[in-house]
């Protein structure tokens, strides 16, 4: 897929990324994220492996020593918040440069914890504080994106932020966001499980097809899909108060699986 230039990410807790495999993953994906779950103590209770987190950071030393790009994801929860700030800390010793910080889905597992997932004045706490260090990142000349996951709506903040402290920049960014189109589940964004299981995302409850069954191509380019076809509205006809939004183009209704 890679040298039929569509960009691949592989997502791994990164203990099985060795000096032996490491050249062939970034050979075969574009980005590799590997995810931490807080400090060691903690990384290693919700991993339930003693070893899992030194693991995983050894997993980002391969592949940066092979030359690849590895970065850090995070899924921000009430049980994961106390190590949100370490995360930073953690990015910039590492010299990683990106920092991927998702919002709880409410799907598979995530589902059944729905009750761990934070408020919503901590979540906009925690987004305003991302886009303060974003701005403190770039003004300090550090190589590092931080990208936020599963909750597009973060764009808005974003662009009222340039608002307030930027105004020249506006309407370039209002172009460049619209151009984006917020959430793109079952459009640019796709995901293929192990078992060959199709999904317009990662944590998309319904899967579109088998690419061990059929071809890829025919499962994602299947114009009788009602799934597909209702993911690739744009902007989607969303209904409650999202309907009347004037950022509707912006986020495009957030995260469909969440």
């Amino acid at each position: 897929m890679k040298e039929a230039g569509i960009i691949t990410y592989l997502s791994t807790n990164g203990m099985y990324i060795s000096s032996k495999n490491a050249k062939k993953i970034i050979d075969t994906f574009n980005y590799i994220g590997i995810s931490i779950d807080g400090t060691k103590e903690q990384h290693d209770f919700f991993r339930g492996q003693k070893g899992s987190y030194d693991k995983a950071l050894e997993g980002i030393k391969h592949i940066q020593k092979a030359g690849g790009n590895a970065g850090i994801r995070f899924t921000l929860t009430k049980e994961t918040q106390k190590s949100f700030y370490a995360m930073f800390d953690l990015v910039e010793n590492l010299g990683c440069n990106k920092l991927y910080i998702s919002h709880l889905v409410y799907s598979g597992r995530g589902l059944d914890n729905l009750k761990v997932d934070i408020s919503k004045k901590q979540r906009r706490k925690y987004v305003e504080f991302i886009i303060d260090k974003a701005f403190q990142y770039y003004k300090d000349d550090k190589d590092i994106d931080l990208v936020t996951g599963n909750m597009e709506m973060d764009a808005i903040l974003l662009l009222q932020r340039f608002e307030k402290d930027y105004p020249d920049f506006v309407e370039n960014l209002t172009k460049r966001l619209k151009y984006w189109g917020g959430n793109s589940a079952g459009n640019r964004l796709g995901n293929m499980d192990w078992v060959g299981n199709v999904k317009p995302d990662p944590f998309f409850p319904q899967t579109i097809g088998n690419y061990l069954k059929e071809d890829f191509d025919k499962i994602w380019l299947d114009k009788t899909n009602e799934l597909l076809k209702k993911l690739r509205q744009t902007p989607r006809k969303i209904g409650g108060k999202c309907s009347n939004c004037k950022y509707i183009n912006i986020c495009n209704g957030g995260s469909r699986s969440r």
